[in-house]
């Protein structure tokens, strides 16, 4: 089943209106009918409008899975805004970057985490020359766009705002003012800056418009087969397209999307168990497989699931295909957040061997090619490997405010470079082979290798830094630092390694650090292979 492209706001507003008693959206200890979903995101919709967000003003979100997120990402489409999903791993440099870059108007967050992530107080670091008018704004040189900080739950600052205030704010504003601004929300307007991180420092904005993201998880829908009245499980990070876009798909067909705040491999059983799941997004082995592979698990456990969404090597694929009930299959994907997600995919007509070693065809809509990348000439033959290229309605508009990294990336003809590796088989399908540059996938993360380099490059022991990627089981690779110090200097290990924790995100601080003195060269180039040679050998 499919559905036509729109906002995400209209989708919820459509589906409350045909579907109002259908269980929408399940957290642990929650369950919301559409109905109920879509007033609670017309509540929050009604504030925003309240406070002054007009149409194309950011919303930024820095939260976990929650139902605070949902309603967020439904309400800022409802009032015209543009979203701006902050990744929840994220600490203080690249917070500050994302919200002053973005030109973020208010950031909404969370404390249902707190005893573990205090979200407020890495916003109010990342912001450090934060001030505050007597009316209640808020100012910052490094974002002046940010007037508000609202924290769903327990504010703990006189000029942090929090739900009480919402509702205040919402309360001389109707629903009518709210669904008058549909009328002038198009499909081609900016939906969504999703931040990634690239070969720039810091991470870099795509602009993504209503038809880019919902025209490509309608597709994605109809490639999984998900229809109205299934169980869409979706454990990822809504902060990312592989938790957002599942959460549109269901919405979009009719579907109920069940999630979780933190996943953990027991909660995540038992929700597809007790939830009796149709369709899972795990989309990663670190959950597909802990999942699939519970010592706890029992035979009839997933019983209720009918697809698997999966991105693995193809042995690892393999061997999750053979832990489902005969009935089941599994679906492999090729994407990338400037394509809003979904590329590629295979079908339920692709042989097994198709779908554990290549992922899939185009979406319908959408063109893929692959080019040398040394000439830039087209690549005709079949099995010739190249970069990877696409051209379509799911493309991002841009980088925001860059030109330059956008002229880079989207050709002048609308080809859409990848930047990865791969090949084209005789019917069209796609094997993908890794990244043409240094950019590590750490979990499912897009690290930029240089942004780590820089930080450690601002150790005042440090001469050079450079990170490869070390593989592991787990997290499919982890940053591995080869640092040189300057003469005389000190700095041991450990030391480096706290000089990057807290101030950069978890997930990209070195696991380890090796100290050289000389580089391995080419005329004028470090070679980075050798590098990871020297890891794999030592491995």
């Amino acid at each position: 089943m499919s559905f036509e492209p729109d906002s995400l706001g209209r989708l919820l507003l459509r589906r409350a209106a045909a579907q109002p008693d259908d269980e929408g959206l399940v957290f642990p200890g929650t369950r919301l009918t559409f109905r109920q979903l879509e007033r609670r995101a017309m509540e929050l919709a009604r504030a925003l409008v309240g406070i002054g967000i007009e149409p194309g003003d950011r919303v930024a979100l820095l939260m976990p899975n929650c139902v605070d997120m949902v309603r967020a990402i439904f309400a800022g489409s409802l009032v015209g805004a543009v979203l701006v999903p902050i990744n929840a791993r994220y600490k203080r440099r690249e917070l500050g970057h994302v919200i002053g870059h973005s030109g973020a108007v208010v950031v909404l967050t969370t404390d249902v985490v707190a005893e573990h992530v205090d979200f407020l107080e890495l916003l109010l670091d990342s912001l450090p020359e934060l001030s505050y008018s007597p009316g209640g704004e808020l100012a910052a040189p490094s974002a002046p766009a940010l007037r508000h900080i609202v924290v769903f739950g327990e504010p703990r600052h006189s000029s942090i705002r929090d739900s009480r205030w919402l509702e205040d704010m919402a309360a001389g504003i109707t629903a009518d003012e709210v669904l008058g601004r549909q009328d002038a929300i198009e499909v081609g307007d900016d939906a969504i800056i999703m931040y990634t991180s690239g070969t720039t420092q810091l991470p870099k904005g795509c602009v993504l418009t209503h038809e880019a993201v919902t025209r490509d998880w309608a597709a994605y829908a109809y490639r999984m087969e998900l229809e109205r009245g299934d169980r869409m499980w979706a454990p990822c990070p809504m902060f990312h397209m592989a938790g957002l876009g599942p959460l549109t798909s269901a919405v979009g067909v009719g579907a109920t999307t069940v999630s979780m705040t933190h996943f953990t491999p027991d909660e995540g059983l038992q929700q597809v168990r007790e939830e009796q799941l149709t369709h899972l997004h795990s989309s990663f082995p670190q959950i597909t497989a802990e999942v699939l592979c519970h010592p706890d698990r029992q035979p009839d456990d997933l019983c209720s699931v009918e697809v698997v969404m999966n991105v693995a090597p193809p042995e690892m694929q393999r061997q999750l295909w053979a832990t489902l009930h005969s009935g089941a299959r599994l679906v492999s994907i090729f994407g990338m957040t400037e394509a809003a997600g979904a590329i590629t995919m295979t079908t339920p007509d692709d042989p097994p061997e198709a779908v554990v070693t290549t992922c899939g065809r185009p979406l319908d809509g959408v063109q893929l090619r692959i080019v040398d990348p040394e000439t830039d000439r087209l690549v005709t033959a079949a099995g010739e490997p190249g970069e990877i290229q696409f051209r379509g309605f799911n493309a991002m508009t841009r980088y925001l405010d860059d030109p330059e990294r956008t002229a880079e990336t989207i050709l002048a003809d609308g080809w859409v470079r990848t930047g990865d590796l791969g090949r084209l088989d005789g019917v069209g399908r796609l094997t993908y082979f890794g990244r043409l540059k240094d950019m590590l996938k750490i979990g499912g993360e897009n690290v930029s290798p240089l942004e780590i380099e820089s930080h450690l490059g601002a150790h005042h022991a440090v001469k050079l830094a450079q990170v490869v990627g070390r593989p592991d089981d787990r997290y499919r690779e982890v940053p591995v630092a080869f640092v040189e110090l300057h003469a005389e200097a000190e700095a041991s290990e450990q030391g480096l390694i706290d000089h990057c924790t807290g101030q950069l995100a978890t997930f990209k601080v070195p696991r380890e650090i090796r100290f050289v003195s000389d580089w391995p060269m080419s005329a004028t180039k470090i070679q980075k292979y050798r590098l990871r040679e020297h890891l794999v050998g030592d491995s």
